[in-house]
């Protein structure tokens, strides 16, 4: 045959009852193309179609003929191999798919401009390529994440931490009948959301994580939410309070256990970590806050009277007697309600312990890990004279563990208890250090909300009630301020060298004429946010100078107000994830979504 190949031509001789296979080789060996390379294709008289590997050659393959041409299609040279093997993402197992995710977040995080977990999509997925403001799904609207990093660069970068008031991400429905009451974020960085319609809500990387019902069944919706931090094997990472029971929660937002409130026709409210919590006012960990869980919550009175409920007089004898029985009764309970309102509930476990004194009623998933709770009633230390119904908690934290928890009342009352480890170690106790009441001059004012600041600090939000002299709490230490209705600062460093100390006032911030000061949030460069109420409906941005003023200091003007938020019911902040970053944001409940702001 004539074997014709790459311009050049051989004559082969055939050999009958040959295999192909065999004829393949001395092709090989005279042209150098490997056996599974060659496509050997034959004019008249020969096969059709390539040269199959089980042919044989003989006349059923050839037919007579004086001269066979075959043409041969092929490369003899030798291809070097890939020096990677080729992955393919469908042959790839979870862990695998994981640790590539993880190996190129890290990667891109070295050149991105923070990493604020709520707001920001890890690094590698910013390049989103739009120029404005946009929906990032359903239920998320904001800037793009590259202006949001350009915004965050050139606004709090270059160690300029201000907080410039833009809102740059918006969570949740604008439509939806319900209203946000408290946020709080969690150790990873996932913004939590505690509703008014009983919705627990998580937000991390522009998506809403979970939504998930406090208590199904119970009325009413969740008052507070509060971040905790536990030993890594614990799977406790939040609580929220509402419908008469406080809930435990897992990191991925799946309900735990429930602690029951103490009395019917009450909902523990004002909710506040003692040990245990991630806030940046908790910074003593000299004796191993994550071993001890303990919550404080004051109870908020969800029973009211039915003016109707004896609107029909007595006939005769028996029927006064039942309405007398009744009116007796329906006292005692309003009596219980009252003096319950002035308690302070805390639930609380050291050490992971397991062993309950009954009064703490929790239901938990079965599993070992979840402590039980046990509880005690912090109550006033006489009768109704020296006392009033509790709005407000805070935990004021000290670098040497020292924890002093503060109760504010309806009448300028700020009662402290000291809390620390009994000698064996196995309990908490609570003493009560300090009785403090604020007024100014002839004028009384109740307590609307307090947060613990750094340094020892609390601030103290107050409103004017009235000038009548019953307001006076028998046994309080008077502190005089300049001012019913505003934010007033006050330092207990002092108080915890020595029991007898007063605290004193720093500064009075009255910027809020119109409405008292409903939510405060302490910002990372030690400014202070502050949020009026309805009638006020601002938002307004204290320095760390006017926080810390003199004792004398009257600040009427905010330094900044942040117009583009406005009217809110509850602050936190949304720290940067990134080691070594000052970048951070504030997360601002406005009716029913949550506002973002760098």
């Amino acid at each position: 045959m004539t074997l014709k190949w790459n311009k050049q031509v051989y004559q082969v001789p055939i050999i009958i009852s040959e295999t192909s296979v065999a004829f393949k080789h001395r092709v090989e060996a005279l042209t150098g193309v490997p056996i599974d390379r060659q496509k050997l294709l034959a004019k008249k008289g020969g096969w059709k179609g390539p040269l199959k590997d089980d042919t044989i050659l003989d006349a059923s393959t050839i037919k007579e003929t004086k001269s066979l041409a075959v043409t041969l299609i092929g490369s003899s040279e030798t291809l070097a191999g890939p020096t990677q093997k080729t992955t393919f993402i469908e042959d790839l197992s979870l862990e695998e798919l994981q640790a590539a995710e993880d190996a190129q977040a890290q990667a891109a995080m070295a050149t991105a401009e923070g990493m604020i977990p709520a707001l920001q999509l890890p690094p590698h997925r910013r390049d989103d390529r739009k120029q404005e403001f946009y929906q990032y799904n359903r239920l998320v609207s904001g800037l793009p994440q590259r202006q949001i990093e350009q915004e965050l660069k050139y606004g709090q970068g270059a160690n300029h931490r201000e907080l410039q008031g833009k809102v740059v991400m918006t969570l949740g429905m604008e439509l939806r009948r319900s209203y946000v009451n408290d946020l709080a974020v969690l150790s990873d960085g996932t913004c939590v959301s505690a509703m008014d319609d009983g919705h627990v809500q998580l937000w991390k990387h522009g998506a809403q994580q979970q939504d998930a019902v406090h208590f199904p069944g119970g009325e009413g919706g969740v008052d507070n939410v509060v971040a905790l931090r536990q030993r890594p094997s614990s799977p406790i990472a939040f609580a929220t309070a509402g419908r008469g029971v406080v809930q435990l929660w897992s990191r991925e937002g799946d309900p735990m256990a429930f602690l029951q409130n103490i009395m019917p026709g009450t909902t523990p409210s004002s909710l506040t970590s003692v040990y245990g919590g991630t806030m940046m006012e908790h910074i003593g960990n000299n004796d191993n806050d994550n071993s001890i869980l303990c919550l404080a919550s004051r109870s908020r009175v969800t029973r009211h009277v039915n003016p109707f409920q004896f609107r029909l007089p007595p006939q005769n004898e028996e029927e006064r007697q039942r309405r007398a029985q009744a009116e007796a009764q329906e006292r005692a309970v309003q009596e219980a309600l009252d003096k319950i309102s002035r308690c302070v509930q805390i639930w609380f476990s050291v050490d992971g312990r397991q062993e309950s004194d009954g009064l703490a009623s929790a239901t938990s998933t079965g599993t070992s890990q979840i402590p039980s709770l046990r509880t005690k009633i912090l109550e006033p230390t006489a009768g109704p004279e020296t006392s009033a119904s509790v709005t407000a908690l805070a935990c004021l934290s000290f670098p040497d563990g020292s924890r002093l928890l503060c109760a504010g009342d309806t009448q300028g009352g700020i009662r402290i208890w000291q809390a620390r480890r009994t000698a064996g170690g196995d309990d908490l106790e609570f003493h009560q250090c300090g009785f403090y009441q604020l007024k100014s001059g002839a004028a009384f004012c109740s307590i609307v909300n307090m947060e613990a600041l750094s340094s020892g600090r609390l601030a103290v939000s107050t409103d004017h009630v009235g000038n009548i002299s019953s307001y006076v709490l028998t046994g309080a230490t008077s502190i005089p301020i300049q001012a019913p209705r505003a934010v007033h600062i006050l330092d207990f460093s002092q108080c915890i060298a020595s029991m007898d100390a007063i605290p004193t006032l720093q500064s009075t911030l009255t910027g809020h004429a119109k409405d008292a000061v409903i939510c405060m949030c302490q910002l990372p460069n030690g400014d202070l946010l502050t949020g009026g109420g309805k009638l006020d409906a601002t938002l307004q941005l204290w320095s760390g100078t006017q926080v810390a003023g003199g004792a004398t200091a009257l600040e009427p003007t905010a330094r900044k107000i942040l117009s583009d938020v406005g009217y809110v019911f509850s602050l936190t902040v949304l720290p940067d994830a990134k080691d070594g970053s000052s970048y951070y944001a504030v997360a601002a409940a406005r009716y029913n979504s949550v506002k973002i702001v760098i």
